[in-house]
């Protein structure tokens, strides 16, 4: 249900299923729900709305859901997602100093009494009501277990610091040897690359099954204690940081004689916070002692756990969670609106300001990140700040990193020692324009000359402002494909630099009469190549983002299972972060690969990855796209041999097959892995090509020499007088599906922002309505929708341009193609794929009248709908949904979609596609 109703419900993402049987109680109480849980979708409140529930205060979906249930007058809550811990709510830097102390809703839904207490001590309205999800998940559980299988389990987020890192792998070495001289057979539920630092296996399995195979548990402080116990399992919890416990459990393993303190202040971080039940904990100062325990109980023991259980979850009486929630929910569905609403605290965040240094122009470096600020374009521009510096230049560069995701602001924080970069923290539950102002307010404090946007809209949308202030721009090719193409086509700017030859083909003739050049990264550079081992396996890095788009790293597993038949002992070391790290690790666990192994270590700064660098013998790249690749060039600078797939821009600059490197066609593991097996077959080859590539880069890509050829280049943006033209490019959204937002919060607000910014740009005069007299016409996201105008699109409407702010849903062209179907006589028809495409298009699910029954994806989410509709994989299609249509929605994936329906069609069901030419019958 997509339009008003009485509850709504806000997650982060559909992963989870917070919500199992929450709502079939809620209607037999007659209050109506939905719930948004797409993470791509922007959330919507309607007014009428009583009660607005978020599981997430971190999230932008629900900080925005939050924001727009004060709009409305809506009550909000919260819902927890697993037990309130000590360190989640004091220690992770992720989380504001203000998480949870109180919390910015009405009221907060949490596990149970234990947690209630804490939670009111911060200043909150707590009801225990269990956890929903436990309760569906302790009626799966099996058993009898056999006896002495342990499950050891870490919680999802092991550690904060490379400190708390090395504390807890102490820990569990010294609990596996005392596991290995014991009777007990392990099961290990490990997480954050713990499993491969530690050399065993991670058990893959739905908790609830690995909960029946085992007759005990110990983990450290998370919610699994609860399932655990629940499952009435003997339940320890392994403490390894002196820090205080905010739940009983009736063994607690802490091997050392630290301090054993319960409850707070710490540090000063959080004060009055009331410990766990007197007398419920015991403590147990060695892994023999507690296993001894855990394999008889005694009966006191176990009926402490009991007790221990009764406070940490509500529900493991005789009443369910759904009940107990939907109890809550209802009684504060009742309530009357609060008079002041609780302000969602702000995560924004500017640099210090930063003025010129006399007889130096000041350049700034926009980076954004989202995850891990240490990425190659982050390197270059510390670099040539650096060496700008160290030469004495004219030019004084300053690095602003943006962190678009708040809760990784803090990951820059040892980035910022060298005094020359800044953070800023951008609120993306905030509208659109509003963002752009913050980041516009952040360039500011810097006070540059020049700019170098580097790559996101929002960077491009400053610089396009801050031209018309004097502000030259330079954009910068960083990759050869359609985005920075699109980027720099929609944008303007003095001067483009490209990283390539083949960028630099279709950037010169873009930048016409303005400056335009190659200039390829600078690395460091060893004196001389690295030393070659004489035996031991091939080790093999990948250096770089952990994603499958452009990366492409899931083709690392068959490349490597390759290099297994062909008999090759190798190691694989992944030095990065991404998205597609857990699908990485599944994949490597689960594909047979003798003689192969698999080591993560995660993002390194600059310093660790140079030091790390001669330990390598081949840096491997399988991207479908580059610019010129950093980390190979590093390599490279290294005397580490480059293998790379033949992509169209950088590789062919500067490896040479079987010379100066190895390549292979992109999308061809088999023909990778011979050319690995080929360097592997012959150590004084490896040693060669090495060689060569030490010296191809040594002679010409020194940071220095690049830092000289910006200098000059820079010389000549500055030379060229700036066209300040009247433009409303400032305002123009170049990747809609970047943004969440919906309609602005406060109109009024967005449109002083976008009269102030267009008239700054030399318009004389601002229309809102399109009647209404003015040079440009700016309409906010809701009257865009009604006068059919892109979203952020610049358009042209009698004789003037037209604006539209904020990103909203795109304007969905499902709804044709969902129309025509229905024209033709389709009356049962499902849309393929539930991606980003399909999200920032969910208009098409708003019209009732579209005779769509679902939704085909191959990872439903865990609630099995979306858009208040059922979702199903392609194998359980024809018998759920019974669709005589299907509507592929996807932009990049739909040969691939096209492909898994192949069953549909052999079933006689017309599948249509988008992007390219259907070979079934044509409705469109």
């Amino acid at each position: 249900m997509r339009g008003p109703c009485d509850i709504v419900f806000v997650q982060p993402d559909h992963a989870v299923d917070h919500l199992p049987g929450v709502r079939e109680d809620l209607a037999a109480r007659g209050l109506t729900s939905a719930r948004q849980d797409e993470p791509h979708a922007p959330p919507r409140v309607y007014p009428g709305t009583k009660l607005v529930v978020v599981t997430d205060l971190i999230a932008p979906r629900c900080r925005a859901a939050l924001r727009q249930a004060s709009a409305v007058g809506s009550r909000t809550a919260l819902l927890m997602d697993g037990v309130t811990e000590f360190r989640n709510t004091a220690v992770n830097p992720r989380v504001p100093d203000s998480f949870l102390r109180p919390a910015p809703v009405d009221a907060v839904l949490c596990s149970g009494l234990s947690d209630a207490r804490v939670l009111r001590s911060l200043g909150n309205r707590a009801i225990p009501t269990g956890l929903p999800r436990i309760d569906r998940a302790a009626g799966q559980v099996c058993g009898p277990a056999p006896t002495r299988r342990l499950l050891v389990a870490t919680a999802n987020t092991p550690w904060f610091d490379d400190d708390e890192r090395r504390r807890l792998l102490g820990a569990m070495s010294e609990l596996g040897e005392a596991l290995d001289r014991s009777r007990w057979e392990v099961v290990w539920r490990l997480t954050g690359g713990l499993d491969d630092e530690l050399r065993v296996r991670s058990d893959a399995r739905p908790l609830h099954e690995a909960l029946g195979d085992v007759s005990a548990v110990l983990t450290t402080p998370s919610t699994l204690m609860v399932e655990a116990m629940r499952a009435g399992l003997p339940t320890a919890l392994l403490r390894v940081h002196a820090e205080p416990l905010w739940h009983a459990a009736a063994w607690v393993l802490e091997p050392d004689d630290g301090p054993r303190s319960m409850t707070g202040p710490v540090d000063g971080r959080v004060s009055g916070v009331p410990g766990p039940a007197e007398g419920l904990m015991r403590w147990v100062d060695s892994p023999e002692r507690l296993l001894r325990q855990l394999e008889r109980p005694t009966r006191e023991q176990l009926e402490r756990q009991a007790e221990c259980l009764r406070w940490l979850d509500a529900s493991s009486g005789d009443v369910a969670a759904a009940e107990l929630v939907a109890d809550a929910i209802a009684r504060e569905a009742a309530s009357p609106a609060p008079e002041v609403c609780r302000p969602v605290p702000p995560v924004a965040k500017l640099p210090e300001p930063e003025p010129r240094l006399s007889g130096r122009r000041r350049v700034v470096s926009i980076v954004a990140f989202d995850g891990s600020p240490l990425g190659g374009v982050t390197m270059f521009s510390r670099r040539l700040g650096g060496a700008f510096d160290a030469e004495g230049s004219g030019y004084d560069l300053r690095t602003l990193l943006v962190a678009w995701d708040a809760a990784s602001a803090h990951r820059a924080a040892p980035l910022l020692a060298d005094g020359r970069t800044s953070l800023c923290v951008i609120d993306r539950s905030q509208p659109v324009l509003r963002i752009v102002d913050h980041l516009r307010a952040a360039v500011e404090r810097l006070s540059p000359d020049i700019m170098l946007p580097n790559y996101t809209d929002a960077s491009a949308m400053v610089a396009g402002q801050l031209r018309f202030a004097g502000v030259r721009s330079v954009g910068i090719g960083h990759t050869d494909d359609d985005a920075y193409r699109e980027l720099l086509l929609q944008t303007e700017w003095d001067g483009a630099v490209a990283v390539s030859e083949s960028i630099r083909a279709w950037l010169g003739p873009l930048a016409a009469d303005r400056p335009c050049e190659t200039i390829v990264y600078g690395v460091p550079v060893s004196d001389r190549p690295r030393e070659v081992a004489s035996s031991g396996p091939l080790e093999i890095a990948y250096i770089g983002r952990v994603v499958q788009a452009q990366k492409r790293v899931l083709d690392l597993v068959p490349v490597l299972s390759r290099l297994s038949a062909l008999g090759v002992s190798a190691r694989l070391h992944v030095v990065g972060e991404g998205d597609a790290e857990a699908p990485l690790r599944a994949a490597m666990r689960s594909t047979p690969m003798p003689g192969i192994e698999t080591v993560f270590h995660g993002p390194k700064s600059e310093a660790e990855l140079r030091r790390m660098l001669p330990a390598f013998d081949v840096s491997l790249l399988v991207s479908d796209a580059e610019g010129t690749s950093i980390s190979m060039l590093e390599a490279m600078g290294m005397g580490v041999v480059p293998a790379v797939t033949r992509v169209v821009s950088g590789a062919d600059d500067w490896v040479e097959d079987g010379v100066s490197g190895v390549s292979a066609p992109v999308g061809d593991p088999g023909a990778m892995a011979a050319r690995l097996a080929w360097l592997a077959g012959d150590r004084d080859r490896l040693r060669r090509l090495g060689e060569e590539a030490h010296r191809r880069v040594a002679s010409t890509q020194t940071v220095g020499h690049m830092a000289s050829r910006y200098a000059s280049f820079f010389d000549r943006v500055m030379q060229r007088p700036i066209d300040a033209r009247a433009s409303a490019v400032g305002l123009s959204i170049i990747e809609p599906m970047r943004w969440i937002e919906s309609a602005a919060d406060d109109p009024a607000g967005e449109r002083a922002i976008a009269e102030r910014w267009l008239c700054e740009a030399g318009f004389a005069s601002v229309a809102f309505e399109p009647g209404a007299p003015g040079e440009v016409l700016f309409l906010d996201a809701e009257r865009a929708d009604e006068a059919d105008v892109l979203p952020g699109g610049l358009e042209r409407t009698v004789g003037r341009p037209v604006v539209r702010g904020g990103s909203g849903v795109l304007r969905s062209e499902l709804v044709p193609h969902v129309a025509r179907l229905a024209q033709e006589g389709f009356e049962r028809i499902a849309i393929c794929g539930l991606g980003r495409h399909t999200q920032r298009r969910c208009g098409v699910f708003e019209d009732a009248e579209l005779p769509i029954v679902g939704i085909i994806d191959d990872q439903p989410p865990a609630s099995g709908e979306a858009f208040g509709l059922p979702v199903v994989t392609c194998d359980e299609a024809l018998a759920t949904l019974r669709p005589d249509a299907v509507l592929l929605s996807s932009d990049t994936w739909e040969a691939e979609l096209f492909e898994r329906t192949a069953s549909l069609r052999e079933a006689g069901v017309v599948v249509h596609r988008l992007y390219s030419k259907s070979d079934q019958a044509a409705v469109v």
